[in-house]
């Protein structure tokens, strides 16, 4: 029973680990504008609620790309994906040797 439970556990908290996605209109004013001004050319993005915090996720280049901020629109983060071929050999070495196909 406790294997069952403590698994049971792990998922809950695994599934409130990922960001809720939410719609344009249920993020803050604040927010919105924040991302529109910073980025006008993004037409297509997807919001998500992560925490407290608020991320829009969208693609320029073929390359995924996020922002994250604050309640009030203040800008947290930022994430680019990079592709492999632009790391560092080593890095691109350990990546490829060890996440073949990822």
């Amino acid at each position: 029973m406790k294997i069952i439970t403590s698994f049971l556990i792990v998922i809950l908290f695994a599934a409130c680990a990922d960001g809720q996605k939410v719609k344009e209109d249920a993020v803050p004013p604040s927010v919105v504008s924040a991302f529109h001004k910073m980025y006008p050319e993004v037409k297509q993005h997807t919001w998500y609620h992560e925490d407290a915090n608020y991320e829009a996720e969208y693609n320029e280049a073929k390359m995924e790309m996020a922002v994250t901020f604050d309640k009030e629109g203040n800008l947290m983060e930022t994430e680019n994906e990079i592709p492999v071929n632009n790391l560092p050999k080593g890095i691109a070495d350990y990546v490829s040797k060890n996440y073949s196909g990822a």
